[in-house]
């Protein structure tokens, strides 16, 4: 691919909005008067939403009635004990009565509102609870109340959202059950993307995508708008404006075959799980390769995504002219997608201080087209 002379200004299209991390995390209550317990639950949601907690029903209730949390977490005996009729009033308040009751019981049912349109559905969690499927829950739960947001966002990125976050999950899924990937599909799920990116639509997407629990797909998502933007610079065609953004919403596909608990791990990995984890680069090429007549943009996309100029990356180590053009473009929107996402074992950072790490690694990263990407993000 000959990307050409990079345009420091684009034309016919207004400047691009700075490229803001996700920030202001939702909110979620826990209501539970036993500290171990609170801790556990801590250790495990924390770093993904703001945790209100209270060992009292009634302050609860008062500080739902003023800042409603997207969900409250709890335990059958803390509502007995202390909840002050909290689930009771919150059924039968109209402006309550939408945020759903994680429980922890005896039981798998209990006292709830159906998700009927009325209210939200509750969900009980039989004791012992592994945590793990108690936030998977939740955040199923928190990434459906983001996704319904979408609708509120101008109809081109609401359905350029819907769809892409509908390809991945048929994308997913597919690859979870060793199943063919159409690349008809793929490239249906990515096309929208393109023409809101072309439209001026990049700060509505990236809005969009705040919150959302669903960290491949958010990171892919949020990489696949940088390559396009990154691709607009360069003045590129209709065409490979979309293989730039169909490599950069595939180019972490291998990582869904990682075991859960490596996702939301929120601390270093050990040298083991960090030779599992490198090895999503192999897994992303064998199953791009697996889908019939992919462009090899996406497939080198995908290949060279972790290498870096001055041979300190993987899996192959490549350094200097051995990397392309379009490696040294999937190396910063990925990089700088990583150091900008919420992740659990990292601090997030702001565009500026996340382009001047980069740019510190003088050695490691293409300078001039990282100049070219930071005039991309900071206009």
């Amino acid at each position: 691919m000959d990307l050409g002379k990079p345009h420091s200004v684009l034309p016919e299209h207004p400047p691009l909005p700075s490229f803001t991390p996700p920030s202001n995390k939702m909110t979620v209550f826990v209501i539970d008067n036993l500290p171990i317990r609170v801790e556990k639950i801590r250790a495990v949601f924390g770093n993904f939403y703001d945790l209100q907690v209270f060992s009292d029903g009634r302050k609860a209730l008062d500080a739902m009635q003023k800042n409603p949390p997207v969900a409250v977490l709890t335990d059958d005996h803390c509502l007995h004990s202390c909840g002050f009729g909290i689930h009771r009033t919150k059924c039968n308040s109209s402006n309550l009565k939408h945020i759903p009751f994680f429980i922890v019981s005896d039981e798998l049912n209990g006292p709830y509102v159906s998700g009927n349109g009325n209210g939200a559905t509750d969900y009980f969690l039989k004791r012992p609870v592994n945590l793990e499927h108690f936030f998977d829950l939740v955040a199923q739960t928190t990434n459906k109340q983001v996704e319904d947001s979408w609708k509120t966002l101008p109809k081109q990125t609401s359905e350029a959202l819907r769809t892409s976050a509908d390809g991945f999950d048929m994308i997913a899924k597919a690859v979870a059950n060793n199943t063919p990937l159409d690349k008809s599909k793929i490239f249906t799920s990515c096309n929208p993307l393109v023409a809101c990116v072309q439209d001026g639509q990049i700060r509505h997407l990236l809005q969009g995508l705040k919150n959302h629990q669903s960290f491949i797909y958010t990171h892919s998502m949020r990489v696949a708008i940088f390559m396009c933007a990154f691709g607009q610079a360069y003045d590129v065609s209709k065409n490979e404006a979309v293989m730039l953004t169909t490599g950069g919403f595939l180019h972490d596909i291998g990582e869904i075959l990682l075991p859960h608990n490596f996702i939301y791990k929120n601390s270093k990995f050990t040298p083991k799980e960090l030779i599992l984890v490198r090895h999503h680069v192999e897994e992303s090429e064998a199953i791009i390769a697996s889908i019939k007549d992919i462009s090899p943009v996406v497939q080198a996309i995908a290949e060279l995504h972790h290498e870096r100029l001055d041979g300190t990356g993987y899996p192959h180590g490549l350094q200097g002219s051995e990397i392309n053009e379009l490696g040294r473009m999937i190396a910063i929107a990925d990089v700088f997608a990583a150091l900008t996402d919420v992740r659990p074992h990292r601090t997030t950072l702001e565009a500026t201080a996340a382009l001047d790490q980069m740019q510190q690694r003088t050695t490691a990263f293409d300078q001039d087209m990282l100049c070219l990407f930071r005039e991309i993000v900071e206009n």
